[in-house]
């Protein structure tokens, strides 16, 4: 898999997507990943690695559609 670059503290960037963490707080007591790319949201993640892995399952799909 490839490493995900930290942007800020908060923010990675990972394949062109950028995956904000969001710290736990008393309504959510886990951190939480959620996945964007430009304005468009593709869902909130209970940890880092899910985000990548459903990035990398986007990316498989779009080389089958291409091929």
């Amino acid at each position: 898999m490839i490493k995900a670059n930290q942007l800020t503290t908060h923010s990675f960037i990972y394949r062109d997507f950028v995956i904000v963490k969001l710290p736990r707080k008393a309504i959510t007591p886990i951190t939480r990943y959620h996945v964007w790319y430009e304005n468009n949201s593709f869902g909130k993640f209970d940890a880092m690695d899910h985000a990548q892995k459903y990035i990398d399952k986007l990316y498989q799909n779009l080389n089958i559609l291409g091929s």
